[in-house]
């Protein structure tokens, strides 16, 4: 599996310019303006982490709010194999996915972005709503996508 061969295939389905892993090996994409995710490579274990900001800790100090997040959290059952964590630098709390070389080919890793993105719309909902902003570019330069960028392959349209 060879992280940045994905990317260019990525780039060139979405039509977004080069995209690239930087010098730590990551590259962010937002979708809707509104979900960034990150991909970050493991080169030493030939795998891929997905992650994305949910919220700060701060909105999930409520002891009922944890207990449900560490349930749903469980062997991920209720996240199609993804986790929570909370980034000890800022307080972000992050749902996460680790992919150890299930890409054989590109149609698997539109497919792990996807259930991934899927997932991070989910949550963000459950735990406080999501807006519908425009396809563009933030002011920090990410790459934004529209969800229904990745509708051409059967992916999430919103």
């Amino acid at each position: 599996m060879n992280i940045q061969a994905l990317l260019n295939e990525l780039s060139a389905v979405t039509g977004i310019d080069d995209l690239r892993l930087d010098e730590n090996g990551q590259c962010s994409l937002k979708f809707d303006n509104e979900h960034e995710v990150t991909f970050a490579e493991d080169a030493e274990d030939q795998a891929l982490l997905l992650y994305a900001p949910l919220g700060l800790k701060s909105d999930f100090w409520e002891a009922e709010t944890l207990k449900q997040l560490l349930t749903d959290s469980f062997l991920g059952s209720a996240t199609a194999g993804a986790a929570f964590g909370i980034n000890p630098q800022d307080g972000t709390l992050y749902l996460w996915k680790r992919f150890n070389g299930e890409f054989a080919d590109f149609g698997l890793f539109e497919q792990a972005i996807n259930g991934f993105l899927g997932q991070v719309v989910f949550w963000k909902a459950k735990f406080g709503g999501s807006a519908q902003p425009e396809a563009g570019a933030d002011s920090s330069g990410t790459p934004n996508l529209p969800f229904n960028a990745f509708s051409p392959f059967g992916g999430l349209s919103v």
